[in-house]
Order: structure tokens, then sequence, then C-alpha cells
């Protein structure tokens, strides 16, 4: 049997999204404080102009938490919890599956409406993500999107090459005398 096929990426979604069970971000995922980033991300995300919100930054420095944090706001502005997706590309079956194959598998058995939200984790892991993202956008005209990549000159680069004027790039830096 395959590894990567629908049940198993499903199974492997439901446990990156657990709102879509009970409507709620755990309380693990997410932190009290919030940085400057998560407000920068925040309004990005809510533009009138669609972009693709890119958080780049080194490891550990809270892209992934400040994603949680967009979905959990998200939630509580009453965003269907099927509409919202999150996965990341650290995941070996994920990555072999493709952003195309996990798109299509979530839009077919998932949402069953055209504006949905998609968060990527870790982007940099799947070589060919700007292509991808840039597909999914063209193709999806009501999808908002936000991803981070810890290789932030790969995330960059990546970015420059592809997409023109569908990006927003957000630097996550360590945290800042004042945050700390």
């Amino acid at each position: 049997m395959a590894i990567v096929n629908q049940e198993n990426i499903l199974s492997i979604l439901m446990n990156f999204n657990p709102w879509w069970q009970n409507g709620i971000v755990p309380h693990t995922y997410l932190k009290d404080f919030k940085r400057s980033g998560y407000f920068t991300c925040k309004k990005a995300l809510e533009s009138d102009l669609r972009r693709i919100v890119v958080m780049s930054g080194a490891r550990r420095t809270g892209k992934t938490t400040i994603m949680y944090q967009l979905i959990a706001d998200l939630l509580g502005t009453g965003v269907k919890p099927q509409n919202i997706l999150f996965f990341t590309f650290d995941h070996p079956v994920i990555r072999v599956a493709g952003l195309d194959q996990i798109l299509s598998i979530y839009k077919n058995t998932i949402s069953d409406d055209e504006q949905f939200y998609m968060f990527v984790d870790e982007v940099q892991f799947d070589k060919e993500w700007t292509h991808y993202l840039k597909m999914a956008y063209d193709m999806n005209p009501e999808m908002r999107s936000v991803a981070t990549g810890s290789a932030s000159a790969v995330v960059e680069d990546g970015v420059r090459e592809s997409g023109a004027g569908r990006w927003t790039i957000i630097k996550i830096p360590t945290l800042s005398f004042y945050e700390y």
C-alpha cells in the first residue's frame, strides 16, 4: 500500500487541523503574547489587496505560532473551521504529496466553499513551492494564503524569481529588546 494516498493525507491533515473537529485552535499552539510580526501579517492578510503573505526568518522565531494566532482570529470572526487549511512541509508524506495534491484533496473532501485560507509552514522543503503557490493563487481567486520559510535567503530568492506582485514578504526576526 502506498504511503502517499488520499486516506493517509486526510489523516495527516486532520491532525494538523484540529479546529475541523472542535472549532478551536488548541491553547498549547498559541501564546498570549503577540509579536509585532503578528500585527503586520494580520494587516496583510486582511488587506483588500490580495497577496500571498510569506513570513521568513530563522527557526524558532515564532512564525508558526503567528500562523496559529491568525487562525484563531479567523475562527473568532466566524470563518468556518473547514475553510482554514494548515499543513507543513516538515512532514515527509506532505512533502512527497506536494501542494497540488494536498490542495486537491482538501478542496474535494473538506472545504465546500470557494473562499478559504491556506497556511503553509516550512515551504522551503518543497523545491517548487513558488510555482505551486503561484498556481494555487491564480486558480483560486477567493483563497487567502500565508506561508513560512526558515531558509530566509531561499524563500526570498524564490519570491523574487516567481510571482511578481503576488507576494508580501514579512521578515520575522529574533525577539527584539522590547519584546523580550
